[in-house]
């Protein structure tokens, strides 16, 4: 079991303290319940400094950043306003080690939704794969995917309103909605991409390229290198994932599919190509050859002008997206 130690100042004598109870906040409740037995110990209740430590070494919160597996981390909390969440945010990198974070949440109506996902910063990693659905929707329904982009836009500003740090917010619903804007360029939306990654905003950055191969008049080159950017940080964020077998792989399957049917060029090998999205469809991601996995359909290499000529000519089209690997 994880306990953590801290000391408690008391009046006549410091206090070491160690508790299954995680997170800094802990510190702070330990002290308040002190100070509340030293007012009872002026009413005729008396507990000693050591029957107080050893209570505190033995006391347990089902519920309360409560660890029930490792390898990987499971754990459960009922944090159920702003404060508590804030307090969670911070006990989950202060006593576990992990490089991926999933969360699963659950908020009653009558309760600040809004507030809680905005101090969870971890949720945002729930926007890929949301922006991935909208993605999808957009191949074939344009004005739906837009209304569900401006939907989810306004949500997060709403929460970048009142989070902590509003920031990512603000960029987010930006980056979901800029996408379905007349005005939006595929240039525009991949520089603002190349920052997001300067800055260290991958999360962000997904969102920007994906956007970016959504705009009208996208060359396919330039699209399957924007893809080749996310797809590896999306497949090692996701890998495992439901998410990765219903939303990513459908989406990349889809948007190529009709990219083959609309663009102008032709695959050296056309009926591999076929084959090889219909299979990726078919079958559970587990079954899917190495390189089927990394980009989802299979279909693409990490080299877009091998496989990509113009139709009215047999010479190579190379259209220089000069996409920034994530």
């Amino acid at each position: 079991m994880l306990r953590q130690s801290f000391t408690l100042e008391a009046d006549s004598r410091d206090l070491r303290i160690t508790t299954p109870l995680l997170g800094p906040h802990q510190a702070t409740n330990a002290a308040v319940a002190y100070a509340v037995l030293q007012v009872l110990a002026t009413c005729g209740f008396s507990v000693d400094d050591h029957q107080f430590v050893q209570s505190i070494a033995a006391v347990t919160c089902p519920g309360r950043i409560q660890i029930v597996a490792a390898r990987p981390w499971l754990v459960l909390d009922c944090a159920h306003n702003r404060v508590s969440a804030a307090a969670l945010a911070a006990t989950l990198p202060r006593h576990l080690s992990y490089d991926k974070l999933v969360s699963v949440l659950g908020v009653s109506a009558d309760k600040d939704g809004e507030g809680i996902i905005a101090e969870l910063g971890e949720i945002l990693c729930g926007l890929v794969p949301a922006a991935l659905q909208i993605a999808t929707i957009a191949v074939d329904n344009w004005d739906s995917a837009a209304e569900h982009a401006r939907a989810l836009a306004t949500l997060c500003r709403r929460i970048g309103e009142t989070a902590s740090n509003p920031r990512p917010w603000t960029i987010v619903a930006e980056l979901l909605k800029r996408p379905y804007d007349e005005e939006s360029r595929y240039d525009e939306l991949t520089a603002r991409a190349h920052d997001l990654v300067e800055e260290q905003e991958q999360l962000l950055a997904i969102v920007a390229y994906l956007g970016a191969t959504l705009q009208a008049g996208v060359t396919p080159v330039k699209a399957a290198y924007g893809h080749l950017s996310i797809v590896p940080y999306i497949e090692t964020m996701l890998r495992n994932t439901p998410a990765y077998t219903y939303i990513v792989v459908p989406f990349l399957v889809q948007y190529w599919e009709r990219t083959i049917d609309q663009a102008a060029f032709r695959f050296r090998q056309p009926r591999h190509v076929k084959h090889r999205l219909a299979e990726a469809q078919g079958q559970s991601v587990a079954r899917l050859a190495p390189e089927q996995q990394c980009f989802g359909s299979g279909c693409l290499s990490s080299r877009p002008h091998a496989w990509l000529y113009r139709r009215d000519r047999q010479s190579l089209w190379m259209a220089g997206a000069g996409a920034c690997p994530l």
